[in-house]
């Protein structure tokens, strides 16, 4: 089994606005290399943290991590940033005085 390394972090492949929000889950490698979401019932390998993209649909993986703790701090803080991307815009451009 080739296994992924025990942290992977990556730039997700399009500006953050086209994300809108953060899935945290746990996966599994199976004896073929592949690797996929746990099912019920079976203990995660790692934990994988995932970016919604509203403009073309699905999710892109942007971190595996060793613990689900990790994985959700992760995420957390990258709800944050994308709570202020969101924010930032919708504010209307400022004017030099």
């Amino acid at each position: 089994m080739n296994k992924k390394p025990k942290y992977y972090l990556s730039a997700p492949s399009h500006s953050l606005d086209h994300y809108d929000a953060v899935e945290v889950s746990g996966v599994i490698e199976d004896a073929a290399g592949e690797v996929r979401r746990v099912y019920p019932g079976e203990t995660a390998h790692f934990f994988s943290v995932y970016l919604h993209n509203i403009v073309e649909g699905g999710v892109e993986c942007i971190a595996d991590l060793p613990t689900e703790g990790l994985a959700k701090e992760f995420g957390r803080i990258m709800d944050l940033v994308l709570f202020a991307v969101a924010n930032e815009a919708e504010k209307p451009e400022q004017v030099p005085a």
